[in-house]
């Protein structure tokens, strides 16, 4: 192949990604408008096999049920974790939006909403035709509406401080009922329920920027403590399933993290949830699984040998 051969067909390469670029963009877009429709024009929709279903009041009961938790107030004790068998751990390369399957309201579940670094307004990338996790969230469930809630509103502010260097604050936002009203592929489905729980992604750059020496170990405390607070509300809410993402951090980082609270013998939340789900899209989704595995195995490994 000559090199002008070469050039062409890199072009043609280019153009093609960027078609297909654009076309999910409009794809994601054209989603979020339609989902926004819905709510605004009384919630009723018709789902891909042709069942209608209402989702105005449960819409308005997630708005008004809708509780902030604020940085400095301590969550009421949730008591003993009751007597349960070895957690379940599953790893899906999707969004935690759509990491479960339709059967999963056995039992009560709670997403993990990372909500993003800025956190000091109601988020619209989504109707950009954004596709980060919290954007997929807002234009494929009834999660939109609860972001002009009061409490909504008094999370958004608790993160306006310029004091935080990045680490933003542990404020917690816990909204139950939110309806999940697509599939992965961007279909209306029969909604399932979810509690959604929002907490601010530290902003790993401007925690660098701060921190020119220690930001991984900085980033990595404020991940531990942050999400540790949100396993507790969790707990707190009888969540028996939750799905959680790399909030934000590398996934080495966040791997390590969820693994200190959750993966091993001697971690705080060992065994208090029936299935613990890891919903990382994209090309991380293989690392941060390796990342996790490999911590628990060292954990466990180290256990065995000092025992």
């Amino acid at each position: 192949m000559t090199e002008s051969s070469r050039a062409k067909q890199a072009l043609k390469c280019h153009y093609s990604m960027q078609r297909r670029h654009v076309h999910r963009r409009n794809h994601l877009l054209k989603n979020a408008q339609e989902t926004l429709s819905i709510l605004s024009s009384g919630g009723t929709y018709i789902d891909f096999n042709g069942g209608t279903f209402f989702v105005s009041n449960s819409t308005q009961d997630a708005h008004d049920n809708t509780v902030l938790y604020p940085a400095d107030a301590p969550l009421p004790a949730c008591g003993p974790a009751p007597a349960l068998s070895d957690t379940h751990f599953e790893f899906r390369k999707a969004h935690p939006a759509f990491a479960l399957s339709p059967d999963h309201e056995a039992t009560r579940v709670g997403i993990l909403n990372a909500g993003s670094a800025s956190a000091k307004h109601a988020s619209t990338y989504f109707v950009n035709g954004g596709d980060d996790p919290e954007a997929a969230l807002l234009r494929s469930s009834t999660f939109d509406a609860v972001q002009r809630s009061p409490a909504a509103l008094e999370w958004f502010r608790s993160h306006s401080s310029k004091t935080t260097a990045g680490a933003m604050s542990n404020a917690l936002l816990y909204t139950p009922n939110v309806k999940i009203i697509r599939s992965v592929e961007g279909r209306l489905v029969r909604p399932r329920t979810v509690d959604v729980l929002t907490a601010a992604a530290p902003n790993v750059s401007a925690i660098a920027a701060h921190h020119t020496t220690d930001a991984p170990e900085v980033i990595a405390n404020v991940l531990r403590e942050r999400c540790a607070r949100a396993l507790s509300l969790f707990q707190l809410r009888g969540v028996r399933t939750v799905v959680l993402d790399n909030m934000g951090a590398d996934v080495d980082t966040a791997a390590r993290v969820w693994c200190e609270l959750l993966g091993t013998d001697d971690a705080p939340f060992h065994n208090v949830f029936d299935r613990v789900v890891f919903a990382v899209a994209g090309h991380r989704h293989a690392a941060f699984r390796q990342a996790f595995e490999t911590y628990q195995y060292n954990a466990e490994l180290v256990s065995a040998l000092s025992s």
